[in-house]
């Protein structure tokens, strides 16, 4: 049985978690998005590690590539840069 991990909680901050994962897995046509959560304080390292094992364990897809991408993307916005990065990396 497939959960869909947006489903999982009604809380607000695992709901953009799960969304700001979501668009740094979708590239450079989420990344609008992307910057836009990574200003909200709410989005921490561990959320996101959480979402995006949710994720990765809903799509059937390699979890360590998933969080390589997911990490090129956060170090890339001016926002979170590398520190957040390097938390994520600690996760994998």
């Amino acid at each position: 049985m497939n959960v869909e991990a947006y489903s999982i909680s009604r809380c607000g901050y695992w709901r953009k978690a799960v969304v700001f994962s979501k668009a740094l897995l979708g590239g450079a046509r989420r990344r609008a998005l992307a910057e836009k959560l990574a200003k909200d304080p709410v989005i921490t390292p561990e959320l996101v590690d959480q979402a995006l094992s949710c994720i990765c364990v809903n799509r059937g897809t390699n979890r360590k590539q998933q969080y390589e991408l997911a990490q090129r993307e956060v170090e890339s916005i001016p926002e979170l840069g590398k520190p957040f990065g390097v938390a994520l990396k600690a996760f994998c």
